[in-house]
C-alpha cells in the first residue's frame, strides 16, 4: 500500500470519528448524575451497556433499573427524573437547542415501574405540547411540573395506598407542583398541584383519587440524600422572558 492510500485511508478515519463524536452529540439527551445500585442502557439496535455516574444517556435508549435501584438523570432542558428499582423507561425521542425553541421535542415511555420527574426548558417555551410521557394506560402532558408515575400490571404488592390496599392496575400519578394532562381514548383529566388520580387501561376514564386511597409515589429519604450527594450543584432551569 501506498504512502498516498494510507494517508487517505487515515483521513477517512479520522473524518468518521468526528462525524460520530458530532452525531452523538446531537443526539445526546442528558446523563446520569447519580446512581445507588445499577442501570443498563440498551441502545436501538440491542447493544446494552452498564450506566455510572456521568454516563450519557441519548433518544431511542431504553432504561433499566435493577432490583433495590434508584437513579437520577438530568437533560440538557434542566428537566430531570429518578427512576425507581425495576423501571424501564424509553427516551424515545429529544431535541432541545437553547437558540431554537420551536424545535424542541421530548418524547418519554415509561413502560414499566415508577418514577418522580421535574420538568425542563421544554414545552415552557415554543411549542407548550413539546413534552409527553407515553404509559400503557394514559399519556401525561405537561404545563410546566413535579410529578410522580406508577406503571402497575400485577407486579405492584411492594406499593401501599395510604388505606393500606395494593395499588390496582394501571397508572398512579401524583403532582407536587403544576399540573399534568392524562390522555387516552376515554378523555382527559387534568391533575393539578397535591392532586392523585389513576387510569385503568387505554380506553379508561381516569379519575381523581382523594388523599386516603391514594398510593404515594416517593423516593426514601435516605435514598434521596445518597443521590443528592454523588450528583454536582446544578443551577435551576428558567425559561428566559
Amino acid at each position: 500500500m501506498t504512502y498516498s492510500h494510507r494517508l487517505k485511508r487515515s483521513l477517512v478515519l479520522v473524518f468518521g470519528l468526528v462525524f460520530a463524536s458530532i452525531a452523538q452529540a446531537e443526539t445526546g439527551a442528558g446523563e446520569v448524575l447519580s446512581i445507588t445500585g445499577t442501570m443498563t442502557a440498551k441502545s436501538p439496535e440491542g447493544t446494552l451497556r452498564a450506566l455510572a455516574a456521568k454516563g450519557s444517556v441519548a433518544a431511542g435508549d431504553t432504561l433499566f433499573t435493577g432490583r433495590d435501584s434508584y437513579a437520577r438523570v438530568h437533560f440538557t432542558d434542566g428537566g430531570e427524573i429518578t427512576l425507581r428499582p425495576n423501571t424501564q423507561f424509553l427516551i424515545e425521542k429529544y431535541a432541545y437547542d437553547e437558540k431554537a425553541p420551536d424545535k424542541d421535542g421530548a418524547g418519554f415511555s415509561l413502560l414499566k415501574g415508577s418514577l418522580r420527574a421535574l420538568s425542563g426548558l421544554i414545552s415552557k417555551r415554543g411549542n407548550k405540547d413539546s413534552y409527553e410521557m407515553k404509559t400503557p394506560a394514559a399519556t401525561i402532558g405537561i404545563r410546566g411540573t413535579e410529578y410522580a408515575l406508577l406503571v402497575c400490571n400485577n407486579d405492584c404488592d411492594g406499593f401501599k395506598a395510604a388505606d393500606g390496599s395494593t395499588p390496582p392496575n394501571g397508572l398512579s400519578s401524583q403532582v407536587s407542583q403544576g399540573a399534568i394532562n392524562h390522555h387516552n381514548n376515554g378523555g382527559d383529566l387534568v391533575l393539578e398541584t397535591g392532586g392523585f388520580a389513576h387510569v385503568a387501561d387505554r380506553n379508561s376514564v381516569a379519575r381523581i383519587v382523594p388523599p386516603t386511597q391514594a398510593v404515594r409515589i416517593e423516593v426514601p429519604a435516605h435514598i434521596m440524600k445518597e443521590l443528592e450527594r454523588g450528583a454536582p450543584a446544578r443551577a435551576t432551569a428558567t425559561c428566559p422572558g
